[in-house]
């Protein structure tokens, strides 16, 4: 791997911060991840910010300048949030970047929806993933150097985001 940033992408419940925390270990790059950094930047998760006063677009400005900054940064490893890919300007930076996308069924996301309280409830889960699936999709296809199977074992997607990155995966017992 070059000394390019990696952006790992993909809906809610793709498995974006376990790949990335993943290959910012294998790499030894700093690990900047939306949620983490926009609650410790704010003092509120994801969910708590959509909800609040002008909830979505605050939410998806702070996502869009998180990804701006970071990958200004220099060779970090980024979990972006999904709606970044819906700016110009994000999609203008990712350019130079390596920009993984974990991708899988809406219903598989969907599933995966609900195990976690910091992510922001828009409504019934799978109409949710299908709706942002739908818009997001063709704005990933354009943005991803490699696309991975995110419906797979969790073994096999890490294995394929390391190979990905030109990152030899370790044997897994």
């Amino acid at each position: 791997m070059t000394d390019r940033p990696v952006v790992v992408l993909g809906l809610m419940g793709a498995g974006k911060t376990t790949v990335a925390r993943l290959i910012a270990q294998h790499l030894g790059r700093p690990l900047r991840d939306s949620d983490a950094d926009i609650e410790a930047a704010t003092g509120h998760t994801a969910a708590t910010l959509a909800a609040g006063p002008d909830g979505r677009r605050r939410l998806h400005d702070l996502e869009a300048e998180h990804v701006l900054s970071a990958l200004a940064e220099g060779p970090v490893v980024v979990a972006a949030a999904a709606s970044v890919v819906e700016r110009p300007v994000v999609r203008t930076a990712l350019a130079p970047a390596c920009v993984l996308w974990l991708d899988a069924p809406p219903e598989v996301l969907a599933a995966r929806m609900t195990s976690s309280t910091h992510r922001p409830d828009y409504g019934e889960p799978l109409e949710v993933v299908q709706a942002l699936d739908r818009r997001r999709r063709p704005l990933f296809t354009a943005v991803a150097d490699v696309v991975i199977d995110a419906s797979k074992p969790t073994e096999t997607v890490q294995r394929n985001a390391l190979a990905a990155v030109d990152v030899t995966p370790p044997p897994y017992t």
